[in-house]
């Protein structure tokens, strides 16, 4: 919690958001909750997030929440999430939470609502999509 505080109290650079999302599961992860989409149902038992930093242009205003339309930062804390990030083998997202080992898995894909029905691609390995206001 400590460092979640320092995160959202330090500044963010002009020309980018800060943003907390929830990580996408693998299918294994899934499995074990005896689920098999990743959906709205999931964001209520799943709260692996992540924060970073992202360009503002590669965030396109129909996808804004309300957070990143009114300012720069999107902190939201677990259960009320504005993102999802998915990612592909070899994104730093593979990692486990300590980043010591691979998750074991493979990853899976957001099935559910999105804003303006947008997935954005970030990085080779990430795609973000809004799933709050």
């Amino acid at each position: 919690m400590l460092e979640f505080i320092r995160y959202a109290l330090r500044s963010t650079p002009a020309d980018h958001f800060s943003i907390t999302a929830v990580v996408a599961p693998t299918r294994e992860e899934l499995s074990a909750q005896k689920l098999t989409i990743f959906d709205e149902g999931l964001l209520k038992v799943h709260h692996n997030l992540i924060t970073f930093d992202i360009e503002k242009d590669k965030v396109p205003l129909e996808i804004r929440c309300g957070c990143l339309e009114r300012g720069v930062k999107c902190l939201q804390t677990s259960g009320s999430e504005h993102w999802v990030v998915e990612w592909d083998t070899g994104s730093d997202l593979e990692m486990n939470k300590t980043g010591t080992a691979k998750r074991i898995g493979r990853p899976t894909k957001y099935e559910g609502m999105c804003k303006s029905d947008k997935k954005v691609r970030i990085s080779p390995t990430e795609t973000i999509c809004c799933i709050g206001n």
